[in-house]
């Protein structure tokens, strides 16, 4: 008897979100609020670049507390931003599981009413903490390269450049360029790794078998081994629109972010059913 081996596609995965999407009343409304937001925060951000190019232009050393709001407002803002989609994607897993068959516009917001929202925030905190800790390396490196850059920039315009200068400029671009590099490889099998964090977790406080943040990020560990690639491919297959999503300054996200997390909550059950399979091969109990 031949056996043989199955393995999903992307371009399943993406047909089957598509689907999803067509036939779920109020999918298109999920992201209207999220880009709603992100066009305002874009304009309050070049506001505030152009104000803090006029400070600079007036004073070369701003106060502290100016750049500390200028700093936090942006990190927060991507913090919302993350919970909103976050809060698309429960949606959109719920319609996926038969727990609802519509969504609207107000369902970016539907995570932070959710009874378990500690739980949530919890795990996507821990998560976020974890990446940026494996990506500390890629920081790090990354900030010596630009650091030699403005160096050599600086020295460029204002100096004579020595030969002293010039060589640990060359050598802050070099080093930092090698330690970014080196630290994105550390960091992307991480990032995949943690691929299904959101949809174990949203299966598990459905099934109330949530035990904590550890166990979910554990589990999502286990289940993208071997699927780690593929979790990568399905990224790679979305740059297309997220260049238009940057071009229209966010407005085929409408149509996008709901894709995108279609295709998130689907690529989880694609690999459930793989390894499932996979395993009764294993055990010979498939005809």
């Amino acid at each position: 008897m031949r056996r043989r081996f199955f393995m999903f596609s992307i371009l399943q995965i993406r047909a089957k979100a598509r689907q999803t999407i067509a036939e779920t009343p109020g999918a298109y409304l999920l992201a209207l609020i999220p880009i709603i937001l992100n066009i305002i925060i874009q304009l309050i951000a070049s506001a505030q670049s152009n104000s803090w190019a006029l400070q600079l232009a007036s004073n070369p050393t701003p106060d502290l507390s100016f750049l500390i709001s200028s700093s936090a407002f942006p990190f927060l803002y991507g913090i919302l931003a993350d919970l909103m989609t976050l809060s698309i994607s429960l949606a959109l897993f719920q319609v996926i599981y038969h727990y609802r068959d519509s969504v609207n516009f107000k369902d970016s917001f539907t995570l932070f009413s959710h009874q378990r929202f500690g739980s949530i925030l919890a795990t996507y905190l821990l998560k976020s903490l974890f990446l940026f800790l494996w990506g500390l390396i890629s920081i790090i490196g990354f900030s010596i390269m630009f650091g030699g850059l403005i160096v050599a920039f600086m020295t460029a315009i204002f100096n004579q450049p020595s030969e002293d200068i010039v060589a640990v400029a060359g050598i802050m671009i070099l080093l930092g360029s090698l330690m970014g590099v080196a630290g994105i490889a550390l960091l992307l099998p991480q990032v995949y790794a943690y691929f299904l964090v959101e949809p174990l977790l949203f299966d598990q406080l459905a099934q109330d078998t949530y035990t904590g943040p550890f166990a979910v990020i554990k589990e999502s560990r286990r289940l993208m081994k071997g699927y780690k690639m593929k979790g990568f491919i399905l990224n790679l297959s979305f740059i297309g629109w997220e260049i238009l999503v940057a071009l229209s300054f966010g407005i085929v996200g409408i149509y996008v972010i709901p894709y995108y997390c279609a295709s998130h909550m689907h690529f989880y059950q694609a690999v459930l059913d793989d390894r499932a399979m996979k395993e009764k091969l294993f055990q010979g109990t498939m005809p």
